[in-house]
Formats: C-alpha cells, structure tokens, sequence
C-alpha cells in the first residue's frame, strides 16, 4: 500500500518538473489544501498523458488457452490435466496498458478523490480520469 506521505513527495516532485505551458492555470488559482493543488496537477497530468497515449509493457502471462497462442508447456498441461478440457498452457507476452507506472497513477487518483479536503471540482476531475486506467 502507497502511504499518503510518499504521495504528496512523489506528486511534490512531478509539479517541479512539469512543462509550464500546459499548467498555467493552476499558477492563477488558490488552493486552501496542498492535496487539493496534488489532485489539480494530477487530474491536469493524466488529461494531458492520456492525449499522448497512456505507457504500455509486455506483461508475462501463461494461462490455458482453447487456441494455442505464444510458446506451449507440455509439461504444465500434462500436470493441470488442461488437457482434458481440450485446452493447453501457454506462455506469452502480452501488451497492457496495465504497468506499473499506471497502476501508481490510478491508486493516486483514487486516493485524492477519498480525501475530504480536495475540492468537489477536482475530484470530478480525477474520477474522469480514472475511467481510462484498466481495472
């Protein structure tokens, strides 16, 4: 479980890096809460990235499939006994927008939005988002 404290670090870091021109806005506006301005530049973050494509990576898998598809363990068909269901394990690699990165994102997000002090606003605006993570 991320703790709230490396949060705000993480996200503290991201505000010092981030290009000017696409948060402007947020150097107008007030923010009573530091969470508050953390939900503002992530929810302006994941809008932005998401216009750029979201980060992919080839995910492991070895699942028993109908229809064979990347490398077949005999061995490990033989032993689930998948065999008899007229299916055989395999092993691929996958490409998910389901990565690390991501999932820190959307944990992110899902965390500002519990939080009491972040404006109504910008929790709208983090839900939005975090409708275009994989579950």
């Amino acid at each position: 479980m991320i703790k709230i404290k490396n949060i705000y670090h993480m996200l503290a870091y991201a505000y010092k890096v981030l290009q000017k021109t696409n948060y402007e806005k947020l150097n107008i506006e007030e923010f009573e809460y530091t969470s508050d301005l953390f939900a503002a530049i992530l929810a302006t973050g994941i809008s932005n990235q998401t216009k750029r494509g979201l980060g992919r990576v080839y995910e492991d898998k070895t699942e028993p499939l109908t229809s064979p598809r990347g490398k077949i363990n005999v061995a490990l068909s033989v032993k689930q006994q998948s065999l008899l269901n007229k299916q055989l394990v395999c092993s691929f690699d996958e490409y998910t927008e389901n990565s690390y990165m991501n999932q820190i994102l959307k944990t992110t997000a899902l965390l500002l939005i519990k939080t009491p002090e972040v404006s109504g606003k910008n929790k709208k605006d983090l839900k939005n988002c975090c409708f275009i993570f994989p579950m």
